[in-house]
């Protein structure tokens, strides 16, 4: 059975990343989240194994939402313990098999986590057995999350914030004791506003419309380099990198002639993520553009219109910059001039492009019922989104790489 899955980052107080939680359905199921998996045990085994934990966490510990009925079953036991997190909800039923199992778990090596939590919460006799507590910082405020975090902590749990809105928040989770934040917002930083991008950023913009431009000649290309001497060092340093073919490139117009430009105007993002190069959560914002990036790509491809992959590479990958630049979008498309097509989806989701980018977003979401919609509105069958998303994925991790040798 496919697996419907959406990963969203975790965050230390240094904002950088150190987990991800996969908001989970099985494919074509109608039960959402947690009870996806209630059917059978095997599910879990299968699918979320299957999907490769290792590369879908990038090393790092991977929560996934489960029932009592899971955490109770034989079939978990036969998983070795790794860096897969069990996470309960803090409001579900417990009773003394639900804490015996939590307990054998724990003393194999497994690790729990209890989310939803608050001080009244009907699972809180489970925290003794847990490493680590989440509690929603947005539905549990004041008195009610110091008490909840007062509840939570000792025994070297871990306590994680959820849905924090900002910075100032942030800091006072923090002096109660929180360490790791969590939250869609949160990965949305607040940004200071730009009147202008800087001339590199314009440069990369201007260059990689210019590589889907048929009517530009390759001439006009390699002229648009050698006017940025800095843009074509870095170029060549992310191309020579990828060692193409064994072939050492020692221009622009041989870049050109030997990759094309389709490869080329990849190689160019990675030059223009290295221009907004950060750390912690607007490393994350840039890696998932990238993945944005290729699976728009990619869907253009399974839905039979190859010919739209470059245009919605673009879109994929122009649809954070406004938030990892912090310059509004409007103004980016002002500047940039995109292809009329690009510029529509990113603004209001409109057509095909803007179906297909609202898909992925969708997926981001864990909105299944919106991706659903989404995929019939694409022409794409659902059953191909887990295996393109975690292409992406792959393929985003390997490319992340890239944009640091282009810093």
């Amino acid at each position: 059975m496919e697996l419907f899955f959406a990963r969203q980052p975790i965050f230390d107080v240094a904002e950088r990343v150190v987990g991800y939680e996969l908001a989970h359905r099985a494919a074509g199921g109608e039960a959402p989240e947690s009870s996806a998996f209630d059917a059978t045990v095997q599910v879990l085994v299968d699918a979320i194994m299957g999907a490769g934990l290792d590369r879908v966490g990038e090393g790092r510990p991977v929560f996934v939402k489960v029932s009592s009925d899971v955490i109770a079953s034989e079939t978990v036991r036969l998983l070795s313990p790794g860096t897969l997190v069990f996470e309960l909800d803090a409001d579900a039923p417990c009773d003394d098999a639900l804490r015996h199992a939590c307990a054998a778990l724990r003393d194999a090596g497994h690790k729990l986590a209890l989310a939803g939590f608050h001080a009244d919460a009907r699972a809180r006799e489970l925290v003794p057995f847990v490493h680590v507590v989440k509690i929603d910082a947005h539905a549990v405020r004041g008195g009610a999350l110091q008490a909840a975090a007062t509840a939570a902590a000792g025994g070297g749990r871990i306590l994680i914030a959820e849905r924090v809105n900002d910075r100032a928040e942030r800091d006072r989770c923090v002096a109660l004791g929180f360490r790791y934040f969590q939250g869609y917002r949160f990965t949305r930083p607040e940004t200071v506003v730009r009147r202008d991008l800087d001339m590199n950023h314009l440069a990369i913009f201007r260059t990689m419309r210019d590589l889907l431009d048929h009517t530009v000649s390759d001439r006009e290309v390699e002229a648009a380099f050698a006017r940025d001497v800095s843009l074509s060092y870095r170029l060549l340093r992310i191309v020579n990198s990828a060692a193409v073919g064994g072939t050492e490139i020692w221009s622009i117009g041989h870049a050109v002639r030997l990759l094309g430009r389709v490869a080329l105007y990849r190689w160019l993002s990675m030059c223009l993520l290295a221009s907004s190069s950060g750390q912690g959560v607007t490393e994350e914002l840039q890696r998932a553009a990238l993945v944005r990036a290729r699976w728009c790509e990619l869907l253009a491809e399974a839905a039979g219109v190859p010919r739209a992959a470059p245009s919605l590479f673009l879109v994929g990958l122009f649809s954070l910059l406004d938030v990892i630049t912090g310059v509004p979008i409007d103004e980016l498309m002002r500047q940039i001039e995109p292809a009329a097509d690009v510029r529509e989806a990113i603004l209001t989701r409109a057509d095909w492009f803007g179906a297909t980018l609202a898909l992925v977003e969708a997926w981001e979401n864990a909105d299944w019922p919106e991706v659903l919609n989404r995929s019939y509105e694409v022409g794409i069958e659902t059953e191909e989104l887990p295996r393109l998303y975690r292409a992406a994925l792959e393929w985003a991790g390997t490319r992340s790489s890239d944009a640091s040798i282009a810093a």
